[in-house]
């Protein structure tokens, strides 16, 4: 189960953030914020995708 772990975060490019933002943030902060959403959201849009993928396999399984 780790190797496939391991090969679903390799394939869909999973990075960890961590992000601990001090107030006022920076533009440093704010900047990785920015990276850690626009990731967050290419995740889920491939995320949409498969469960799409899926959905319309099976409603052509069920006809």
């Amino acid at each position: 189960m780790p190797e496939r772990s391991a090969l679903i975060a390799e394939v869909n490019d999973a990075r960890m953030h961590r992000l601990n933002i001090p107030y006022p943030p920076t533009v440093e902060d704010l900047e990785r914020v920015v990276e850690a959403t626009a990731d967050m959201n290419r995740l889920r849009s491939r995320e949409y995708g498969a469960h799409a993928l899926v959905t319309s396999l099976l409603m052509r399984w069920l006809n």
